[in-house]
This record gives C-alpha cells, sequence and structure tokens, in this order.
C-alpha cells in the first residue's frame, strides 16, 4: 500500500535533497539550504527545490540577509553624518558653506540603502537587523582595524554603489560543493544526490568559496584621504609618501564606514556606477585580444617608399619616408599563426578550436565544440536547470577548465602558436593570401560539420520516437 501523505506537507513530484522522498513541508517558519555554508532560506519547499537545481550554494554571498524594502538615507563624506531626506542634506551643505571644511553645493550624498556586519559583511535592510544578527552571533569585533577606532563595533552604513560593487565581485567568486567525507567535488544536484545515497550515505555536502565576504570587502579598505588633490591612500606609506612630497594635510581615516563612504565618492567620481566592471581587477584574463603597440601600427598605416623612387632632391636625409595612405580602411583581425579573419567572432572561434578548447557537460561528460549544441544537450538531456552546467575541456593537456578566463591563462601558458589575436586597419579591397584562405575554409568546414553532427545526434532519437 502507497505511503500516505503526512500533515502539513505536499507531493512535489520529483524527489527532494539526497534521499529524502518527493514530500515538502508547508510551515511558517523557514526552510534553510541542507548544503552546509550555503545559508540560504526559503519560504517554501518548491523555492527550495528550485534552488537545489540551480546549483547556486556560493558561501561568499552578501545578500542571504538582504530582505524587505530598503529606507534611503543621505551621507555627507566631509563630516560623515546622515539625514533622512535630501533637502535636509542640502540644508546642511548651506549651512557649512561658509567653513571652508570641504562643504560645498556641488558635493554629491552618498546614499545609503543597507547596512553591514562590521565581522561578516554580510548586508541587512535595516540598522536594527543588523544590530539583531551581530548579536546572535557575537559579531562586535571588527574584521579591519582602522586609525584610533577602539569603541565598540556597529553596523556599516553601507553606500548604494558599494552594495552593487560588493556583489558584483562576490558573484565572481569561485566555489564549489564537496562531500564532506570523501571531498569529491560534486558538480550538480544530479551527480549530488545519486553520490549521497550510492556512496557516502552517512556524510554531507559543504560549500567552499574561494573567497569569503570580508576578504572581498577588504578592497573599500583606505587609509588616507588627501582633500586637495581628492586623492586616496591604501596604504600608510603612500600616504605619508605623498604627505611629504606635496606638503598638503592628510586626513587620516578611523574607521571602515569612513572608508567605504569616501571609496565610494572617489570611484564614483571617476567612474559611472553602471560600469562596475570597470572596477574589477585588470590583472586577469579577460580576453585572448592583444593590444598592439604605436610602433608596430604606425608601421602598419605607412609605406616605406625609397628616396631615390621620389627624386627628392634632399640628400642629407637617407633611408625610407613614410606617406600616409589615403585609400578606405577597413579593420582586419590576425590570429598569432597569421591567418587572417573578417571578425572578432570568427578569429576567436579559429582560437577556440586552433587550442582544442571544448564544452564538457558535468553531469554526463558529453563533450561539444560548439556551446549551442552543448545547450541544447542540456536542456533535452538534463532539463533546462542544467543550462549553464558545464565546464571548459583542453582535449591537448586533459583538463577541466571552470571560467573563461581561466582558459586565457591556460592557453597562454601551455599552448604555442594559437594564443593571442589582435586587430589592424588595413587597404579596402585586398585580397586574403591564398594558404591563409584555404586554411581559414577548412576550419569553417570542419566547425560546421561537428556542429551538424553534435545536432544530429540530439535529434536522431526524437525523431525515432515520432516514427513509432
Amino acid at each position: 500500500m502507497p505511503p500516505r501523505l503526512k500533515t502539513g506537507t505536499i507531493n512535489s513530484g520529483t524527489k527532494s535533497s539526497f534521499r529524502r522522498g518527493g514530500q515538502m513541508r508547508m510551515s511558517g517558519k523557514p526552510i534553510l539550504c541542507p548544503i552546509m555554508h550555503c545559508n540560504k532560506e526559503f519560504d517554501n519547499g518548491h523555492l527550495l527545490l528550485g534552488h537545489l537545481k540551480r546549483f547556486d550554494h556560493s558561501p561568499c554571498d552578501p545578500t542571504i540577509t538582504l530582505h524587505g524594502p530598503f529606507f534611503s538615507s543621505f551621507a555627507c563624506v566631509v563630516c560623515y553624518k546622515k539625514f533622512v531626506t535630501q533637502q535636509q542634506y542640502k540644508d546642511h551643505l548651506f549651512a557649512k558653506e561658509t567653513t571652508d571644511d570641504g562643504h560645498n553645493n556641488n558635493l554629491l550624498p552618498q546614499i545609503i540603502q543597507c547596512f553591514a556586519c562590521p565581522n561578516c559583511f554580510l548586508l541587512f535592510s535595516s540598522k536594527d537587523e543588523c544590530l539583531q544578527h551581530m548579536s546572535g552571533k557575537n559579531h562586535f569585533h571588527q574584521s579591519f582595524k582602522l586609525g584610533d577606532d577602539k569603541g565598540t563595533a556597529h553596523p556599516i552604513s553601507f553606500p548604494s554603489f558599494a552594495k552593487k560593487l560588493l556583489i558584483s565581485l562576490c558573484k565572481d567568486v569561485p566555489f564549489q560543493v564537496k562531500c564532506v567525507a570523501c571531498h569529491q567535488t560534486l558538480r550538480s544536484h544530479m551527480e549530488l544526490t545519486a553520490h549521497f545515497r550510492v556512496r557516502c550515505r552517512n556524510a554531507g555536502p559543504v560549500a567552499v568559496a574561494e573567497k569569503s565576504i570580508t576578504q572581498v570587502a577588504e578592497k573599500f579598505i583606505l587609509r588616507g584621504y588627501c582633500p586637495n588633490c581628492n586623492q586616496v591612500f591604501v596604504d600608510e606609506t603612500s600616504t605619508q609618501n605623498h604627505k611629504q612630497n606635496s606638503g598638503h594635510k592628510i586626513r587620516v581615516i578611523n574607521s571602515v564606514e569612513e572608508s567605504v563612504l569616501l571609496y565610494c565618492h572617489i570611484s564614483e567620481g571617476n567612474k559611472h556606477p553602471s560600469d562596475l566592471h570597470l572596477l574589477l581587477d585588470q590583472s586577469k584574463f579577460s580576453s585572448l585580444k592583444r593590444t598592439m603597440s604605436i610602433k608596430e601600427s604606425s608601421s602598419q598605416d605607412c609605406s616605406a617608399i625609397p628616396k631615390k623612387k621620389m627624386n627628392l632632391e634632399d640628400k642629407s636625409n637617407e633611408g625610407v619616408v613614410c606617406v600616409q595612405k589615403e585609400k578606405p580602411m577597413v579593420k582586419t583581425w590576425f590570429c598569432e599563426c597569421n591567418q587572417r579573419f573578417p571578425s572578432e567572432d570568427a578569429v576567436e572561434k579559429h582560437v577556440f578550436l586552433a587550442n582544442t578548447m571544448c564544452y564538457k557537460c558535468v553531469v554526463c561528460g558529453k563533450v561539444c565544440e560548439d556551446s549551442g549544441v552543448i545547450r541544447l544537450h542540456m536542456s533535452r538531456i538534463h532539463g533546462g536547470a542544467h543550462l549553464n552546467n558545464f565546464l571548459f575541456w583542453c582535449r591537448t593537456c586533459k583538463k577541466e577548465l571552470t571560467r573563461k578566463d581561466t582558459i586565457m591563462a591556460h592557453v597562454t601558458e601551455f599552448h604555442n602558436g594559437h594564443r593571442y589575436f589582435y586587430e589592424m586597419d588595413e587597404v579596402e579591397g585586398e585580397t586574403l593570401p591564398s594558404s591563409s584562405t584555404t586554411l581559414m575554409r577548412l576550419d569553417a568546414s570542419s566547425f560546421i560539420l561537428a556542429v551538424v553532427k553534435e545536432k544530429m545526434l540530439l535529434i536522431l532519437p526524437y525523431v525515432c520516437m515520432l516514427a513509432v
């Protein structure tokens, strides 16, 4: 006889996390994600199931405690006072205009939308919620000590700009879900469920991130500020050097809240808030594209003409003369192997295939050469929740790469011949060399054949079903 539904549960029709049946609790209390260190809570089982299928268990997420509406306030970056309305802030600037201490009518406020715990940097919609969290977790000690700030830690007023940047940076932090017993990396909810049903029945999963939220938030920490130059300093050495060289009076930053406000003030003044990607570290590989030096590009834009052929009378200058071409120019892309391509997408695809880079399904291990094919595979075979659940796979080195920027680093370090491409302006109408054209056609034809083959293999089972 089939088991009956228990009171307060509903049947989801699918099996939930790990070894439990398909019943979901309906209670007033939030349901905590069963992955250790994920710490996300959900109002019902359906939301939890969707979260488990998305496999979004990063411990480096400052928004898990950010609930409810925002109540904005306006902070002054000179005296750090806060005002409920923008009119009160304008009145404050008008009253302080004659003090000559940095207040002026053009000084923009920092809009405070949330508060951060000074210990773990989780974000909260209100100050009371943050204090409640600090009391429950005993987070009344600060992660960063600045200046002479020796008082009791309190919630940090977090501007809108800082909130957006912190969330953006934390999303880029890689994480893994592992078994606490055998430490095997589990890459999908399906793989996780099968692992704890078959292998480690008495163990559980844990989420591990490369960085904590506090380590990411260290980007906001500053040590000094020069009002004359409108410049900030991240360490005491640079602060003292600027003070000695310029003779300016440096304002020492004494609290994390002051540091965050000044960081946002300087960053917003230099870059638009919507361009958050400009504030990310530029050291990591973001593209296979290389920028040509001025010397290289200028040598391509002018023709070297011997002076004898120009019949110039002045014989004091020897060598060649550069004459600017007046013909219309078109952009052309070149691989390191000197092959020429009509678009950036074409050359990037060439570099990708030349380095034997593929897409690998983390659920079944299937390898495809086209991103569209692997997404179709994930959708048809493993369900829509797994569309992005694939890795990059180097066939030459037999190595898995988790992110696109790691591909660039891997290709640059371990491969030769097709490590980068660059862009140049050429005279319109010039034909491609025959060898380059032939190689391009071969690459294009092999790529098209591979895509067609993959798609036919995916569609064939459905055609057979219809025929039956």
